[in-house]
């Protein structure tokens, strides 16, 4: 059974699972941010962000989400993050970017600590 079915079985909505453990598993790592996207005018939790985002297009497009074209998009370089951190707010262009290198690692240490072991 998936981790994510097992952990909310009662739950049909595959999003809404998703989002939920995801959400639960940030706020324990001190992540519970919520960034404004300008095309939907409303501020989107980052597990949400990470679900429509990044999940979708990785999964169903096979697309790296690099190109400037996109409201939410994600870097790969870092070049763009002078002051630390993993989410850069382009006011000026009305976009956020996500740094892969600190999505990786969060979405990395969520998935290692969600495992159980096996002897």
């Amino acid at each position: 059974m998936p981790l994510l079915k097992k952990n909310n079985p009662e739950e049909p909505d595959n999003r809404v699972r998703y989002t939920s453990y995801l959400r639960n598993k940030l706020q324990k790592l001190g992540i519970d941010k919520s960034y404004r996207i300008e095309e939907k005018s409303k501020l989107i939790h980052l597990s949400e962000i990470v679900y429509e985002y990044f999940r979708c297009f990785f999964v169903h497009e096979g697309d790296s989400r690099d190109h400037d074209i996109y409201e939410v998009q994600i870097d790969y370089t870092g070049v763009s993050f002078k002051f630390g951190g993993g989410v850069l707010m382009d006011r000026v262009n009305e976009k956020i970017k996500v740094r892969a290198d600190w999505l990786i690692d969060i979405l990395f240490k969520i998935a290692e600590n969600s495992i159980p072991e096996t002897d």
